[in-house]
């Protein structure tokens, strides 16, 4: 019996680990953020936490990165006036391109395209 209780000491400490990364990811999400990088803030190999990341979060390690970039643009594009570009790169997106193209995926329209259109209904008007 005392073998049951270790999966559940696993888990834990898999949680752990997950909670530390995925912190890290939100505190860090407007830097240049890479698997390596990231790997070895944590003391891990790359291919370990590709492979951890997937299993216990669903998801690449990069679709969560971009997940939360577009997450934190989203409302400064809803909420200001600030350029595609000037948002893209506060948001830790190497270039405006990459922001169009994560953006696009969700949301089935561009940066620009979908703030217009949306825009009125946030309570943000430009003046």
């Amino acid at each position: 019996m005392d073998n049951e209780s270790i999966p559940g000491f696993n888990s834990d400490k898999y949680l752990e680990r997950l909670t530390l990364i995925t912190n890290y990811i939100k505190e860090n999400y407007d830097q240049s953020l890479s698997l390596d990088s990231i790997a070895q803030v944590f003391g891990l190999s790359p291919e370990y936490l590709s492979r951890f990341f997937v299993k216990h979060v669903g998801m690449t390690l990069f679709q969560y990165i971009n997940a939360i970039r577009l997450e934190r643009s989203y409302r400064v594009l809803m909420n200001t006036d600030h350029s595609i570009i000037q948002i893209a790169l506060e948001h830790g997106f190497p270039n405006e391109k990459s922001f169009v193209r994560v953006f696009k995926k969700v949301f089935q329209a561009t940066p620009h395209q979908y703030r217009k259109e949306n825009k009125g209904y946030s309570g943000a008007r430009s003046q």
